[in-house]
C-alpha cells in the first residue's frame, strides 16, 4: 500500500530533528512516491534484436568532493521549487528510483527543508530492492477497485499523435483544453501507452466529440490510446494537474 505522504513528511522531519528514528524513514521510504529530476530513455537495439526493450533512468546527478548525490523530492511542489522551469521530471515509486540510480549514489530526500534527509549508500542500495515489478511509467497510484494504475510524462513525446489531435480539436467549438500523460494498468496486460483528456462544454455532444478524437488517435499512434473526458473524477484531475497541457483554445500559436 502507498505510503501517506504526510506520514513520511513527519519522519522525515523528525529524523532531520533528532527527534526521531532513521528506521522510520527507511520504513516509509519504498512504498513512497517521490519525484525527481529525470527522463526514461529506451537504449537503441542492437543488430538483430527485435521486441521490447527495457527502458532506464536518466537521472541529474550532482558531485559534491568525491561523492554523487541525487536529489528525490516527496512531493511536486517541493521539486518544482528547487528544479529548473525546462527540466523534465518523473514521479516514482522510491524504490524504482533507488534502483535505477548509478552505484555508489547517495540520495538527499527533500534538499534545502528543514525535513532535508541524507541516505548513505548502503541505505539507498536497501531501498533499491525495494523496486517494483512493473516499474516502465513514471508514477504510481492505486485504484479504489486495487488495480494498480502507473502514471505520468512518457520519455519520448507522442509528437505525431498529439499534433494530429489539436489539429482536429481545433474543428470542435466545444472543446476548450486537452492533456497528456502515459498510463499503464498493470491488470489489463497492455504496455504503458498515451492517456488524453479532454475538458469539453457542457452543452456539447460529448460522445461524438470523444468518438471523433478517438478515430484521429487511432490513424496516428501504434499503441493503444485512452481518451477521457476531464470533468473533475480523481484520474482527470491528476490528469489536469501532472499532465502536459498540449491543446488551448484560450491560447493562439
Amino acid at each position: 500500500m502507498p505510503t501517506d505522504g504526510a506520514e513520511l513528511e513527519a519522519a522525515l522531519g523528525a529524523a532531520a530533528g533528532g527527534g526521531g528514528q532513521p528506521v522510520d524513514v527507511l520504513r516509509l521510504l519504498p512504498q513512497a512516491r517521490v519525484w525527481v529530476v529525470g527522463s526514461r530513455e529506451t537504449p537503441p537495439a542492437g543488430p538483430g534484436e527485435g521486441g521490447s526493450v527495457e527502458q532506464s533512468l536518466r537521472l541529474l546527478l550532482t558531485r559534491v568532493g568525491n561523492t554523487t548525490i541525487l536529489a528525490v523530492f516527496t512531493s511536486q511542489a517541493l521539486l518544482e521549487a528547487h528544479a529548473e522551469a525546462h527540466q523534465r521530471w518523473l514521479a516514482l515509486p522510491a524504490g524504482d528510483v533507488m534502483a535505477g540510480a548509478p552505484p555508489g549514489v547517495e540520495v538527499v530526500v527533500n534538499p534545502g527543508t528543514p525535513h532535508s534527509y541524507r541516505l548513505d549508500r548502503t541505505q539507498v542500495e536497501q531501498l533499491a530492492r525495494h523496486r517494483s515489478p512493473a516499474a516502465d511509467a513514471s508514477s504510481t497510484s492505486v485504484a479504489p477497485e486495487g488495480d494498480e494504475v502507473f502514471l505520468g510524462l512518457p520519455a519520448q513525446r507522442p509528437d505525431q499523435l498529439l499534433d494530429a489531435l489539436a489539429d482536429h480539436l481545433r474543428s470542435e467549438p466545444s472543446i476548450w483544453r486537452a492533456y497528456s500523460a502515459q498510463i499503464y494498468r498493470r491488470a489489463d496486460g497492455r504496455p504503458p501507452h498515451p492517456l488524453v483528456g479532454i475538458e469539453l462544454d457542457a452543452g456539447g455532444d460529448t460522445p461524438a466529440v470523444m468518438e471523433s478524437a478517438a478515430a484521429v488517435a487511432r490513424r496516428h499512434s501504434e499503441l493503444p490510446v485512452d481518451l477521457i473526458v476531464a470533468d473533475g473524477g480523481s484520474l482527470a484531475r491528476w490528469l489536469t494537474t501532472n499532465g502536459e497541457p498540449f491543446f488551448d483554445r484560450g491560447v493562439t500559436s
